[in-house]
């Protein structure tokens, strides 16, 4: 007789193989799309597309009906086009504009996952789907660090930062990806 917590590890174990096929068959390199190209994704919408379950999102903050948002983030997506295996290196930061303060602290993979595991119920880890859930969607779709080597071909990875709520604004957000280019390919915005 196969137990409930049997048929949890299962379909975890399933959604896992399922997350890595589907980022071993990256879509395959375009000459008539940019190398990189980085961007600022938008509103609750954008970052629902990442994953449908807000549940299960980790791009959506953490809140709670008393206290609210107890962060406030600013995610960055980087869609790559590369011909062939590359070393990618990332500087990112989100500085106050009145002085050189953090607004925000850029988050790789396993800073990002040791922040949910904060808000995780350390007693429901085992037994929670959707957490599996969002802490597999991180494996895939966060940069593993500041420097990492990226497959060939169009792909898309997303750069999280993180700062108290609300961020200090106005903030000027800074990001350079480095591919081995002569020049960085550069991201700026102002956050009012």
């Amino acid at each position: 007789m196969i137990h409930k917590k049997q048929i949890k590890v299962l379909l975890g174990f399933v959604f896992i193989v399922v997350a890595f096929q589907s980022c071993a068959t990256t879509i395959p390199y375009s000459k008539e799309l940019p190398e990189v190209v980085i961007s600022h994704v938008m509103g609750e919408d954008n970052t629902l597309k990442i994953m449908r379950n807000p549940y299960t999102n980790p791009y959506i903050e953490p809140s709670t009906m008393l206290r609210g948002k107890f962060n406030e983030f600013y995610i960055i997506k980087i869609d790559f086009n590369l011909a062939q295996d590359t070393k990618i290196e990332i500087v990112a930061e989100i500085n106050t504009i009145n002085g050189n303060n953090a607004a925000a602290y850029p988050y790789d993979r396993e800073q990002f996952i040791t922040y949910w595991e904060m808000f995780a119920n350390h007693d429901l880890i085992e037994d929670n789907l959707e957490y599996t859930k969002k802490m597999n969607t991180i494996r895939t779709t966060c940069i593993p660090s500041y420097v990492f080597m990226q497959k060939a071909g169009r792909s898309t990875m997303y750069l999280p930062f993180i700062g108290k709520n609300p961020l200090p604004r106005p903030a000027k957000v800074y990001v350079q990806v480095y591919t081995g280019a002569q020049i960085p390919f550069e991201f700026t915005n102002i956050v009012d």
